[in-house]
């Protein structure tokens, strides 16, 4: 860049709102005591030349069109990274530099990879303004006001409130009640941990053999998104947070979560009067529940696709808008995604699963999907998640 050396001092640079589509940073070498770069709404595709900056301290790079999250782990002195509002689809710890706060928040984040890596990573998924949820360490901690969070680790669940632990052991079975709480001894903190924020996390898909941390913090992102869209429906989160959770929200005097609170009781039955409920009898007590979830075009936020799971039983799939994002049923993308990464996947456990196109205008694109004998909303996560990616790539 012509003339640059005349400002070789100077310590921030802003390039926002560049219509030139800045692809990389280059041309800047001389700037060696750059401490802030700002290069918002610029269509940058990848991050690439900000590593010559060895001062730098704080990177903004919010509303660009980044992909992959990579070219910052060498900055050694790099503490505040905001990189919202891009198309990146995956973390990999291994990537991130040693900042104190990376703004992940508004991508299309679908896979987390290495989070055990590092002690020094904090992943932290915002729940409609309801909870956080936060993967540290080897657990998994929710937080629903300032005074009381829930861990869960090494399969129990710990309440934390006013300095004080509480231990139930056993997750996943029936609630029965917490004894007395204990006192809580704080470690010292050697230095601070790097505070990732995310919005939401696609979807949720649980691997049933390997249960890792990863897989346990996006099923409880993915349970409490469904949990609190629907109202606190009883039958969509697992029993050992109900009363917690609601206790946190009956503090901030949630109308919603009062009544379902109320509900809890009716459907908190005596395990031995649980055991008895035949499996046809919970299947009527859902008749009549639709969830549902849309799916947005990452570049316009345009809405493509709602897909409704009825009575927990059938999903239906409607495409908004076939023409503008085509898909075929006999295309590579269709069979490798959808096909193959979703049905047959389930058609292994479930035999009776089917399926039923409509298509559009008589052509052989795809406008409706009809899938038939779903057993469980891990399969409602999984169909959701391919379509996201099937529609992502058209």
């Amino acid at each position: 860049m012509e003339g640059i050396h005349n400002f070789k001092d100077i310590t921030k640079i802003v390039l926002n709102n560049n219509n030139n589509s800045i692809t990389e940073i280059n041309g800047l070498e001389i700037l060696q005591n750059l401490k802030e770069i700002s290069v918002k709404n610029c269509k940058i595709e990848r991050i690439k030349g900000f590593e010559q900056f060895p001062n730098l301290t704080k990177l903004y790079l919010q509303n660009n069109q980044i992909r992959k999250l990579k070219g910052l782990k060498n900055l050694k002195k790099l503490k505040t990274i905001n990189l919202s509002k891009n198309k990146i689809v995956e973390i990999d710890c291994r990537q991130l530099p040693l900042a104190e706060n990376i703004d992940l928040t508004d991508n299309l984040i679908m896979k987390i990879k290495n989070p055990s890596y590092s002690s020094r990573f904090v992943i932290s998924c915002k729940i409609n303004n309801k909870f956080e949820v936060k993967m540290e360490g080897n657990g998994v901690r929710i937080f629903g006001n300032n005074n009381a969070s829930i861990l869960l680790k090494d399969h129990s669940i710990f309440i934390e409130k006013n300095g004080l632990l509480h231990q139930h052991t056993v997750l996943d079975k029936k609630y029965s009640g917490f004894t007395e709480f204990t006192a809580i001894i704080k470690k010292t903190r050697l230095r601070k941990k790097t505070k990732i924020q995310i919005s939401k996390v696609y979807p949720l898909r649980i691997d049933k053999i390997n249960h890792d941390l990863e897989a346990q913090f996006r099923e409880i992102c993915s349970n409490l998104l469904i949990w609190v869209e629907n109202d606190y429906d009883l039958r969509l989160l697992r029993k050992d947070l109900i009363i917690p959770l609601m206790e946190q929200l009956g503090e901030k005097k949630d109308a919603v979560a009062e009544k379902a609170f109320k509900e809890f009781k009716n459907y908190n039955k005596p395990q031995e009067e649980a055991e008895q409920i035949s499996k046809n009898s919970v299947k009527g007590s859902l008749k009549g529940t639709t969830l549902k979830r849309k799916l947005f075009n990452p570049d316009t936020n345009d809405l493509l696709s709602v897909l409704y799971f009825n009575d927990f039983h059938d999903i239906e799939i409607k495409l908004l808008t076939p023409e503008a994002k085509p898909i075929k049923e006999v295309s590579e993308r269709c069979i490798r995604i959808f096909i193959k990464g979703a049905l047959m996947k389930i058609k292994e456990e479930n035999p009776l699963l089917s399926l039923k196109y409509s298509f559009f205008k008589n052509s052989d694109i795809i406008e409706h999907i009809k899938i038939s004998n779903l057993h469980s909303i891990h399969d409602y996560d999984l169909i959701t998640e391919k379509m996201q990616e099937l529609l992502s790539t058209v």
